[in-house]
């Protein structure tokens, strides 16, 4: 993946979201005299102003500006506009800040008031807490003439978490405050995969990849041909979503017709492991789910974890050779925020490899850090209600 073209806007406090007004147009003429319209009302000068869309998708981009008060002594305001059909976001700080790549707005000459017209892929808003040591990082940009978030950053003293949506990957790392300060040693990096749950026809579809990590036995897996697997998400009706799984192993290890529990992990299967955030405790709310691929092309489906609600019945599974599709009820797996379609839950599949039948478990591959029935190391598999389901709406 070529690398993002990114504009900075570094801030030192609070962005209030002022109130939306009319935007004229759509074309970037109409967008510019709007600029200036605004630009001259508030007496501030405009520093950077464009297209933003993402690779070109679609047609009809948004636009964005940066605008900053200038002039020796005066009062300062800094804004970040976006824009499309109605003024999307207006973010304004009160104090002094820098503007990376977009224009300096440190010294006493304000910035040139017609500057030139730039075509971007998305642009990074940067949050400095100062004292407070929190920052915040959006990566923005339109799909379509739609705003989206492509990614987003966040820390602090304790903590620092990152989200790339194009990536579909977090990362999160802790740091022990018990004394140690700066010094302190960060806490091991955890990485967990994330899931989009697209429509069906999707053109973003194809294009989908989760990555996945070794969660166990990675002295026994030399190569991603040995143990493997690809995870998407489809949505064939609001109420449904369908886990599609192709599995990559080396040499097929069928589950034991008739197994019991502790037979059934010793040949090549698919876990599920969700977290259901309706229920009280970490415990109750977690469920792992069995898919044991048979020898005879069919599956063995099973509850590993039982589920403590009275909705115990096996979701229906397809396989096709290496290929998985797994109908789970939406009300299952998640719980929705309001009357919103959007909803998320801790979520990673995971392929168990047994190479040898007598050794048991040997590698297990996952779409997270995967650990044993702990919630916190699953990755994430979400629904958007934005127009293009990609990616989250800002």
């Amino acid at each position: 993946m070529r690398s993002l073209r990114l504009l900075h806007v570094v801030m030192l406090c609070s962005w209030p979201v002022l109130a939306a007004e009319a935007e004229p147009g759509t074309t970037p003429a109409t967008w510019k005299a709007h600029v200036k319209q605004v630009a001259a009302r508030k007496k501030l000068a405009i520093c950077s102003w464009g297209q933003l869309r993402y690779r070109h998708q679609g047609k009809s981009p948004g636009f964005f500006a940066v605008v900053v008060g200038g002039g020796k002594g005066a009062e300062r305001t800094e804004a970040v506009m976006l824009g499309r059909g109605r003024f999307e976001r207006w973010r304004e700080a009160d104090d002094t800040y820098s503007l990376d790549g977009a224009c300096d707005v440190g010294g006493a000459t304000p910035p040139a008031n017609d500057p030139d017209w730039t075509d971007l892929d998305v642009m990074s808003i940067y949050f400095d807490g100062g004292p407070s040591y929190r920052y915040m990082q959006d990566n923005v940009t339109f799909i379509d003439g739609e705003l989206v978030r492509l990614g987003d950053r966040s820390g602090d003293v304790d903590q620092t978490e990152e989200t790339n949506w194009v990536e579909a990957l977090r990362r999160s790392q802790a740091r022990d405050q018990g004394g140690g300060g700066e010094d302190e040693a960060p806490s091991e990096e955890q990485r967990h995969g994330l899931v989009v749950v697209l429509p069906p026809g999707s053109p973003w579809l194809p294009r989908w990849r989760t990555p996945t990590f070794v969660s166990f036995g990675a002295k026994y897996r030399k190569a991603r041909g040995d143990a493997d697997l690809v995870v998407k998400a489809t949505e064939p009706s609001p109420e449904t979503v369908t886990i599609q799984i192709d599995v990559k192993d080396d040499r097929l290890v069928p589950v034991a017709p008739g197994a019991d529990d502790k037979q059934f992990l010793r040949g090549d299967h698919v876990e599920l492991w969700w977290h259901h955030r309706g229920t009280p405790t970490e415990t109750e709310g977690n469920r792992q789910l069995g898919v044991g691929l048979l020898a005879d092309g069919t599956a063995d489906v099973r509850w590993l974890i039982m589920p403590q609600d009275a909705a115990r019945d096996l979701p229906i599974v397809r396989r096709t050779g290496a290929h998985l599709e797994v109908d789970l009820p939406v009300a299952r797996v998640a719980v929705r925020d309001g009357a919103g379609a959007a909803w998320s839950a801790p979520f990673t599949v995971a392929f168990s490899d047994a190479d040898d039948p007598k050794a048991g478990q040997q590698t297990v591959v996952a779409t997270s850090t995967l650990r044993w029935n702990k919630e916190d190391t699953f990755g994430e598999l979400a629904r958007f209600d934005s127009t293009c389901r990609r990616f989250p709406s800002f």
